[in-house]
């Protein structure tokens, strides 16, 4: 387990932006709600609302340094 999701987060971003496989996987342990979102809905988005990506990135980058720390 590298981290822990919470209400808002994302995961399998990775595979939607560059197109490679799924470098991520995910096991709710409760009730949980989730929206699947594929690569036309995020240029859609991204269209509308060009600070999305912004949001997405530095998402991405904490995710990152989490990552890094957990590997160290």
């Amino acid at each position: 387990v590298l981290d822990l999701v919470n209400t808002g987060d994302f995961v399998g971003e990775i595979s939607m932006l560059d197109g490679g496989c799924h470098t991520a996987s995910a096991q709710a342990v409760a009730d949980t709600d989730v929206l699947r979102v594929d690569r036309h809905d995020l240029e859609v988005l991204f269209k509308l609302y060009p600070a999305a990506a912004f949001d997405i990135l530095q998402s991405l980058g904490r995710r990152m340094r989490t990552t890094g720390r957990v590997i160290e």
